[in-house]
């Protein structure tokens, strides 16, 4: 029997437009936009083609900002991420840092042909964004940020799009921060967890998110203390696009028992797809709650431990982002008991 093979070759371009107007909770421009023109063959070969700046990141990434915009690249690895109608490709290259190639063999009798970067496995309309986002230096966590792109046949045109936005932070200060949390004040809506891309009637994606598991916030961990200071720290959080009513409130731990807690996004509120949103850049101020103990590692679990031996049995716990795992391997203590606080596991 003949077997039919399609052929995908990725050329990869996006630049992320950027405005001037800047927010903690005050009216402000979007900024990122993502364009990428894809042409498809005819026949049993289709070829897109998308244009990036030349890069030597290792990772897909925001490149230095030039002029009113950022690069957007292909990394190391992204040529395994990609997918068609819900197929992975049966061989694939990051042929350069603005090229990859890829081969599926699709179903035969196609008449829709929905792209997917980071797409769930088996899934021509599902991703899932993480609750648990990484810092990366001046960039964004990839796997927070995936793309779609549909074409009715082999022969159109296609755009590869953004499905989520980034918040860039700018802090100043003098404390050492340890995790940044969001969360939606409209309890109806979602940061994380499972979404499904809706469709056109003919099948095409749209780029529409629908939360279809999931919780609301979303944790930004930065894999170790970061040290203020006068020179604004800055990182980028992504979330899906939307209208988030009431803003985002946000709460960002130190490693000295405090915290801060503020909104965003409190009055220009939407958020759309490949843009970026610049905040202000604002001071860290220290809130500290002498009821609550902050856990991170094995020295202050100990901590919280021989406080409540010693008497502070209300004492309330919490684990922070940070803190997925900690090892009480070397670490002896006895059971508490009479303990009548809060132990928050932020599971």
């Amino acid at each position: 029997m003949k077997k039919i093979y399609t052929y995908i070759t990725f050329v990869a371009l996006a630049a992320l437009s950027f405005g001037c107007a800047k927010e903690i909770d005050t009216a402000q421009d979007e900024i990122l936009s993502q364009d990428a023109l894809a042409k498809l063959g005819e026949g049993t070969t289709v070829t897109v083609t998308l244009n990036v700046p030349e890069s030597v990141d290792t990772k897909t990434a925001l490149g230095s900002k030039t002029g009113s915009s950022y690069p957007v690249k292909w990394s190391n690895g992204d040529n395994e991420l990609v997918s068609l109608n819900g197929s992975a490709p049966t061989a694939s290259n990051k042929d350069s840092d603005t090229q990859i190639s890829a081969t599926f063999k699709p179903a035969s009798g196609l008449s829709v042909y929905n792209f997917l970067y980071r797409g769930d496995a088996g899934q021509d309309n599902q991703v899932t964004i993480p609750s648990a986002q990484t810092y990366y230096a001046n960039d964004f966590d990839s796997a927070a940020m995936p793309m779609y792109a549909a074409s009715a046949s082999r022969s159109s045109a296609v755009t590869f799009s953004h499905l989520c936005a980034l918040l860039k932070f700018s802090i100043t200060g003098s404390k050492k921060i340890d995790s940044v949390t969001l969360t939606p004040v409209d309890d109806s809506k979602s940061l994380s967890g499972t979404f499904t891309i809706g469709k056109t009637g003919a099948g095409l994606l749209n780029g529409t998110l629908t939360p279809a598991t999931g919780g609301g916030s979303v944790n930004f961990n930065f894999g170790g203390h970061i040290q203020l200071s006068s020179t604004p720290f800055v990182f980028y959080v992504a979330i899906p696009a939307g209208t988030y009513t009431g803003g985002l409130d946000v709460q960002i731990l130190d490693n000295d028992q405090g915290h801060m807690n503020f909104k965003v996004l409190r009055d220009n509120n939407t958020i759309t797809a490949g843009k970026v949103r610049e905040l202000d850049t604002f001071a860290y101020e220290q809130v500290k709650d002498p009821t609550l103990k902050q856990i991170w590692n094995a020295t202050t679990f100990q901590e919280f431990v021989t406080a409540v031996a010693g008497g502070e049995k209300n004492l309330n716990a919490r684990l922070t982002p940070s803190a997925a795992s900690i090892d009480l391997s070397g670490i002896s203590f006895n059971s508490i008991d009479d303990y009548q606080g809060t132990f928050d596991g932020n599971g």
